[in-house]
């Protein structure tokens, strides 16, 4: 039988950041104690977006660049909402995330507001 919960997470960001997400996920498979299911994750704040990468170092210094260029160009999320999505679905096999080793959902704000943003984190277990 499927069972379904939610809890609304915030995250404080710098305006144009990148923040790792894969702790809250982790911590809402323990808390929830899913063995088999999925983490949904969503935002509606605005010029905030989620996205999977492989979290190191050159990885991160090449999405940091292109925040950069974002900023420079004095883009916001209004205009780059195409690039990136609102939500991402992370497996959980085994009671451990079937992400990689090295794949993390990670928050990127391009808002250029500073401050904490939502994320509705939805756990669905089987």
């Amino acid at each position: 039988m499927a069972s379904l919960s939610y809890e609304v997470i915030r995250v404080d960001t710098k305006g144009y950041d990148a923040v790792d997400l894969i702790e809250y996920v982790m911590d809402a498979v323990e808390r929830h104690k899913v063995t088999n299911g999925l983490i949904y994750l969503f935002t509606r704040s605005r010029g905030v977006f989620l996205l999977f990468i492989e979290y190191e170092s050159e990885l991160l210094r090449d999405l940091e660049d292109f925040m950069a260029r974002l900023r420079e160009a004095g883009l916001r999320g209004s205009l780059v909402e195409g690039l990136f999505s609102k939500n991402i679905i992370v497996p959980v096999l085994d009671g451990d995330t079937a992400l990689g080793v090295f794949k993390h959902p990670v928050l990127v704000d391009v808002s250029g507001e500073p401050g904490s943003k939502e994320v509705l984190l939805l756990v669905e277990s089987y």
